[in-house]
């Protein structure tokens, strides 16, 4: 920034000085004031550029590295992608986790919504039954995102279907705040495991997964 307004000084200064001079002066003058703007172009770019570099460090959570949570009862997690963002509160906008989200509607006119992807194994040698399994976010505060959340949201994504053994499905978190989320270090509460047959009991204790470092 400090180089972008020493640029515009010198351009002020050498127009002034252009326009002072004989016509000589001022051709070699307007030469080099095409440079200086060509320069001044330059650096508006750069800082755009910078400012874009910025915004995205700046946004809380991102990764695109796989995470890798410890195994709790049979399940297994592995977050692929985690993104948070900054959006406006309107229709356009909502996905499936503000749909079916109730306190939406007093949610501020901007809120973060962040999304966290990521596969989910079972480890057992039975099928999971998804439908009667559930997940929350715990975030670095402790501070847990379920469904029932009037302020700390969470909508999970998945097939809500059955999971063969052995195998991996996808899913995605949805955390909706009026804050961006602390999840630097976030932690993954899971409820016991089921297979179809509810009649054969669980297949896996509930518990917390944390991550792996």
């Amino acid at each position: 920034m400090k180089k972008f307004g020493m640029s515009l000084l010198v351009l002020s200064s050498l127009l002034v000085l252009g326009a002072c001079g004989d016509s000589g002066a001022s051709a070699d003058s307007s030469e080099t004031i095409a440079k200086l703007e060509k320069t001044v172009d330059s650096l508006e770019s750069e800082n755009k550029v910078l400012n874009d570099k910025i915004n995205e460090l700046t946004t809380a959570g991102d990764t695109k590295d796989e995470i890798k949570f410890s195994k709790v009862g049979i399940v297994e997690y592995t977050v692929t992608s985690l993104k948070t963002e900054e959006v406006e509160n309107k229709q356009d906008n909502y996905t499936n986790a503000e749909y079916n989200f109730q306190g939406i509607n007093n949610m501020p006119a901007k809120y973060f919504r962040t999304v966290i992807s990521y596969q989910l194994k079972n480890t057992a040698d039975k099928e999971l039954d998804l439908s009667t399994y559930q997940a929350t976010i715990i975030d670095d505060d402790n501070i847990e995102y379920n469904r029932s959340s009037n302020d700390k949201y969470l909508f999970d994504e998945n097939s809500n279907g059955l999971v063969q053994p052995g195998t991996s499905t996808t899913g995605s978190f949805y955390l909706i705040s009026k804050n961006a989320p602390k999840i630097t270090n976030f932690k993954i509460s899971v409820s016991e495991q089921s297979p179809q047959d509810y009649t054969q009991g669980k297949i896996g204790d509930a518990g917390v997964a944390e991550m792996i470092k």
